[in-house]
C-alpha cells in the first residue's frame, strides 16, 4: 500500500511540472529539428522515460507504456511532431505580407515539383503529415490558399497526435495489466481512484 501510495502521489505532484518545465526545454525551437538523427531521437526518448519513471518511484524496468500513461504522457516523437504541425499553421495563417509566408510559399511550390529536396522544415513536415494522415490540409492549402483557423488546426493535431497517443497506450495498458491499470491510469484528463488518496495524503497519514 505504501509503494502505491509513494506512486500516487509522486504522479499526481509531477504531472504538471514535468510539462510545464522540463517538457518546455526539450520543444524549445524543436519545430526547426529536421536533421534530428535516429540515435539523437532514442538518446532523447531514454532520457525522457528515465525522467517520469524517477518521478512516479518507478522501477526503470517499468513498461514503457504504462509509465506514460500513468501521467498521461507521450514519446517525445510525439511532442516534437505535434510541435512542428503547429508551427506549421503559424506559417499558413499568417499574412501574406510577411516575409517568412512568401519564403515558406516558393519552397513549398518548388518541393511539391519535385524539388528533390531532402533536409529541412518542407520535406520534415511532408512526412509528418502523411504520418498522421494530415496531407490533404497542404494538398488544399497548395490548391484554394486555404487552411483550417488557429484554434480548429490546433484542435485537429491534438486529436491525431497527443490524443491519439494518450488512447493508444492507455488501452494498451488495461489489456495487459488489467488488474491494477483501471485503478492507476488516467486518460483524457480523467483520475483513476487513486489520485484522491494522493491529493490528500496528509488527511489519509493522519487517520491512520
Amino acid at each position: 500500500m505504501s509503494h502505491v501510495l509513494c506512486f500516487c502521489t509522486a504522479a499526481y505532484r509531477h504531472c504538471h511540472f514535468y510539462p510545464s518545465i522540463a517538457i518546455r526545454v526539450y520543444k524549445t525551437r524543436s519545430e526547426l529539428w529536421s536533421s534530428i538523427t535516429p540515435a539523437n531521437l532514442r538518446k532523447l526518448e531514454h532520457s525522457h522515460r528515465c525522467c517520469l519513471k524517477h518521478m512516479q518511484c518507478l522501477s526503470r524496468r517499468t513498461p514503457t507504456n504504462f509509465t506514460l500513461s500513468a501521467i498521461n504522457a507521450v514519446p517525445m516523437e510525439t511532442v516534437i511532431d505535434h510541435k512542428k504541425l503547429n508551427f506549421l499553421g503559424q506559417l499558413c495563417n499568417i499574412a501574406c505580407s510577411y516575409m517568412a509566408k512568401r519564403v515558406f510559399n516558393i519552397r513549398l511550390t518548388h518541393f511539391q515539383h519535385l524539388d528533390n529536396q531532402s533536409l529541412g522544415f518542407i520535406p520534415d513536415i511532408n512526412r509528418i503529415l502523411t504520418k498522421y494522415a494530415l496531407h490533404h490540409v497542404l494538398d488544399i492549402y497548395l490548391s484554394d490558399g486555404v487552411f483550417p483557423f488557429k484554434f480548429a488546426w490546433e484542435r485537429i493535431i491534438y486529436e491525431k497526435t497527443i490524443q491519439r497517443s494518450n488512447s493508444d497506450f492507455f488501452h494498451e495498458c488495461v489489456e495487459n495489466y488489467p488488474t491494477c491499470a483501471p485503478l492507476i491510469l488516467r486518460f483524457g484528463g480523467v483520475y483513476g481512484p487513486w489520485s484522491d488518496i494522493a491529493r490528500n495524503r496528509r488527511l489519509f497519514a493522519e487517520g491512520q
